[in-house]
C-alpha cells in the first residue's frame, strides 16, 4: 500500500488517531484501518509546526495525513 492509498483510506474510513506518546522525535499518534494496517503519525516538536494547535488524546486521523511516519 502506498502513502497515497493510506491517505485515501483515512479520508474514506475517518478513523480516530489515539495519542501514544512524546519523545525527542515528536508527538506520536496511532490508528488502525479496517484492513488491519496500523498507521503512525509523528508531529515534530517544532514551534513553527505546532503553532497554536491543541493536542489531546484523540484526533481525526484524516487531519494528520501530512504527519504519516509509517504504516504496515
Amino acid at each position: 500500500m502506498t502513502k497515497d492509498e493510506v491517505k485515501k483510506f483515512l479520508y474514506k474510513e475517518n478513523p480516530i488517531a489515539k495519542f501514544s506518546g512524546v519523545d525527542k522525535h515528536g508527538i506520536h499518534y496511532t490508528t488502525m484501518l479496517t484492513s488491519g494496517s496500523c498507521v503512525v503519525f509523528t508531529i515534530p516538536l517544532d514551534p513553527n509546526e505546532l503553532g497554536e494547535t491543541r493536542f489531546g488524546d484523540d484526533k481525526q486521523a484524516k487531519h494528520m495525513c501530512r504527519y504519516i511516519a509509517s504504516w504496515d
